[in-house]
């Protein structure tokens, strides 16, 4: 079994081994020239992956900015304070402070970007854009609304096209067509006005009238014998004509040589029904009828003697 070197006080770049404390996979605690323990694997020492602390490191990344101007601000040195890396930057103005390499970011125009433009202390920094309000500054118009006034905590009050003022808040106006709601009654218009002229059974829509307090349309309907009427939309699938279909059905049924019911014993067992005076069971036993034939008469169905 081969035997484990001994790389005790041994120098690799700017570390100095101090001693073995893991055998596999050897790992050894390391001193940086700056005073920094930390534990290095062997091989990381020996290819030259690791060659000083993450803070020389930071150090050493930090050293290019140097002379570099972002904005407002000109990076003069890098140094260490309290055991951490940052930059003494130089403002417009005059002021020196120290602020951290990860804040001050470089972009293709030699700009900063993050939240520091300036020393923080000076006329600068005061005329600095206040974030996101760019959509609710005054007079930006977008869809159908236009902020007429800048609340703060990125909201603003808005006046729609159709009148309407309304408080927004930048997510409101970032949508595609914004608006105080007034868009989508229009769009629901424009589709109820696409059924004028469509049949369904005894019913035609003529024409779309308002839409009803419950959002829904409301239409001038014709039926087939003639009737006009107003109703909602829902009305058209619950139903086939006004009420003349169900009364061809009665007068088919009194035709019927086989039924035992007239036309006048249908129109008073509906009445009973609907009025909840008896259910369908006690009107089949009533009228000496079958139950399947009660429910066919009840929904103005067929005449079917069973």
């Amino acid at each position: 079994m081969p035997a484990f070197k001994d790389y005790t006080g041994r120098r690799f770049n700017k570390w100095v081994v101090l001693k073995r404390i893991q055998m596999r996979p050897s790992k050894f605690l390391c001193k940086c020239d700056c005073g920094n323990e930390s534990e290095v694997f062997m091989r990381n020492l020996v290819e030259g992956l690791s060659t000083k602390c993450m803070e020389c490191q930071a150090l050493s990344r930090s050293e290019k900015m140097v002379g570099k101007k972002f904005r407002s601000l000109t990076i003069l040195s890098v140094e260490k304070v309290n055991g951490k890396v940052k930059c003494r930057v130089k403002c417009a103005c005059g002021n020196e402070t120290y602020l951290s390499p990860g804040v001050i970011q470089k972009t293709p125009g030699e700009q900063i970007n993050g939240k520091y433009i300036s020393c923080g202390k000076c006329e600068i920094a005061r005329k600095r854009p206040r974030p996101n309000v760019g959509c609710l500054r005054l007079g930006y118009t977008k869809g159908r609304l236009t902020i007429i006034k800048y609340l703060g905590e990125q909201k603003a009050l808005a006046r729609c096209e159709c009148g309407v003022e309304k408080v927004v808040t930048r997510n409101h106006m970032l949508i595609p067509s914004p608006s105080c709601g007034c868009h989508i009654t229009d769009r629901n218009i424009e589709n109820a006005k696409r059924l004028e002229g469509t049949t369904f059974f005894y019913l035609k829509i003529l024409k779309f009238l308002r839409m009803g307090d419950d959002k829904r349309s409301i239409y001038l309907i014709k039926c087939k014998c003639g009737e006009r009427f107003e109703q909602s939309i829902s009305y058209l699938f619950g139903s086939k004509s006004c009420g003349c279909l169900q009364k061809e059905m009665v007068l088919k049924g009194s035709k019927n040589t086989n039924s035992k019911l007239k036309e006048s014993d249908v129109i008073s067992m509906r009445e009973l029904f609907n009025a909840n005076c008896y259910t369908r069971k006690e009107l089949s036993s009533m009228y000496d009828v079958s139950y399947e034939h009660v429910c066919s008469l009840i929904k103005g169905k067929g005449w079917k003697h069973v």
